[in-house]
């Protein structure tokens, strides 16, 4: 690593250092208002903060690995999410800032309560709660995971050593900053990524001529787009997808922060295409590249979630690596800091009231240092890859939680006990569909929203039914 590696990553930790420093003087004194950073974000921002919270380290390795290990078919992935993003930015986005606006709701519960009737809605919200913190703390420890791959090929120390000592750090500043930090942050570790991503599209092109098609794999249709996929199956891939992003907008608690934290509608629309931008620019060139590294002559990696830093230590310039450790670090630390600080804000505003343990639930560094210690705990699971982590936790959520928040944003207003059924039975279908192997056809947040979405039209079926049913007066 020469000199100039290490200043690259020492300005990066300074910058991100200085991003807690100024949430913290900023930090106003209304707790609850803090929540969502005093709804105080702008477009790019929100925008780059948001991309970069989204991105996760799954972009760097599991994105990169899919490339290397599968071919171009996975580029179907992302472009799958672009027509997902659109869809929640043009119809849906708006509208879910409005009624959190209005309803002066600062979490993903609080929005689902804002759409229900009768009683049970205490009861909803902790159960929804619950699930959301329980899959979210397998995301984060797709992160460690990420940041365990990427720094062990670096250092030459075990991925878990690795994982270990970059988690205690993010947890450690996100129990100083919270949730207004994780977004400053978010938006200085935007800027490392893509800083990232034209260094590499530069060292691709730099060693162009070392890439033979004949290194290609004996996988049929490894450098087509479809693969060996007919065209049913690709449409069936894309809406996969599509539905998961919806999902995944709609129901990753992280991801609904950042809309709530916005300073007006207008934000919220000047946003979207920055937004979708810096995803697609990131996710889709990273899958592309990591089925490119696989023509290369010199690169050759034993686990194909490392192909990049092998890529990178094979052919890049000196400051290439510190940019991939600052990319790096930057990528997996905002992902992982914005969904700590989300759940820790969910436990305080919906699980700690009325619970026993109250003030224990209510003192947000402690729950912090908890959500991040049973993060921790699945790194030391060996065959876990960063892919099957993220995309398991990313998928449950949408599958339990996109129709109820969907049917908030349309203000149709279903009863609390049919939306607590319709979060459970989305929630057990999405399981069940991963658990037969039907999630290789079609993602599990589509039939899992579906079947939330049918229960809750059920259930407004039967509340109007009953509501014809003349009273008798005895």
């Amino acid at each position: 690593m020469t000199w100039i590696d290490i200043a690259i990553i020492i300005i990066s930790v300074l910058a991100s250092a200085v991003a807690v420093i100024i949430a913290i003087r900023k930090r106003g004194t209304d707790d609850r208002s803090e929540a969502v950073v005093g709804r105080s974000l702008g477009p790019i921002v929100l925008a780059l903060g948001a991309g970069a919270t989204a991105n996760s380290g799954f972009v760097l390795t599991g994105a990169v690995g899919l490339g290397y290990s599968g071919g171009l078919m996975w580029c179907l992935l992302p472009l799958g999410w672009l027509i997902g993003d659109i869809i929640f930015w043009t119809l849906i986005a708006k509208r879910v800032y409005t009624i959190a606006r209005n309803s002066d709701a600062v979490t993903l519960p609080e929005i689902i309560r804002s759409g229900v009737t009768g009683v049970g809605s205490d009861a909803l919200v902790s159960v929804v709660a619950i699930i959301i913190v329980g899959l979210m703390t397998v995301y984060v420890t797709s992160q460690w995971l990420s940041a365990g791959k990427v720094g062990g090929i670096i250092l030459g120390l075990e991925s878990y050593k690795v994982a270990f000592i970059f988690a205690s750090v993010v947890i450690f500043y996100t129990a100083l900053a919270g949730v207004r930090g994780a977004a400053y942050t978010d938006f200085v570790q935007a800027c490392f990524m893509l800083a990232l991503v034209i260094s590499v599209f530069v060292i691709t092109l730099s060693v162009y001529h070392k890439f033979n098609v004949d290194n290609a794999p004996n996988i049929p249709g490894f450098l087509s787009l479809t693969g060996t996929l007919s065209p049913a199956s690709v449409v069936l891939m894309l809406m996969g997808f599509a539905f998961a992003a919806i999902g995944f907008n709609l129901g990753q608690p992280q991801m609904v922060n950042r809309w709530l934290s916005a300073n007006s509608e207008t934000t919220i629309e000047t946003a979207r295409w920055i937004y979708i931008a810096f995803v697609q620019i990131t996710w889709l060139s990273y899958t592309a590249l990591g089925t490119f590294i696989r023509l290369a002559v010199e690169v050759h990696v034993q686990d194909p979630e490392q192909a990049l830093v092998a890529f990178i230590q094979e052919y890049g310039a000196p400051g290439m690596l510190g940019m991939l450790i600052a990319g790096a670090v930057s990528t997996i630390a905002s992902t992982a800091s914005a969904t700590i600080a989300t759940c820790v804000e969910i436990i305080k505003n919906d699980v700690a009231h009325g619970s026993f343990f109250v003030k224990f639930l209510s003192r947000k560094p402690i729950v912090t240092l908890v959500i991040g210690f049973l993060s921790l705990l699945g790194i030391f699971h060996t065959g876990t890859t960063v892919f099957s982590a993220a995309i398991t936790a990313v998928s449950l959520i949408g599958a339990a939680l996109a129709a109820p928040v969907f049917f908030s944003a349309i203000r149709v207003r279903a009863s609390a006990i049919g939306t607590m059924l319709a979060v459970i039975g989305g929630l057990i279908v999405g399981i069940v569909w991963r658990q037969i192997g039907l999630d290789s056809h079609i993602n599990e947040s589509a039939p899992g929203m579906g079947v939330g979405i049918i229960i809750l039209i059920a259930d407004l079926s039967i509340t109007r039914i009953l509501m014809r049913i003349p009273k008798i007066n005895i």
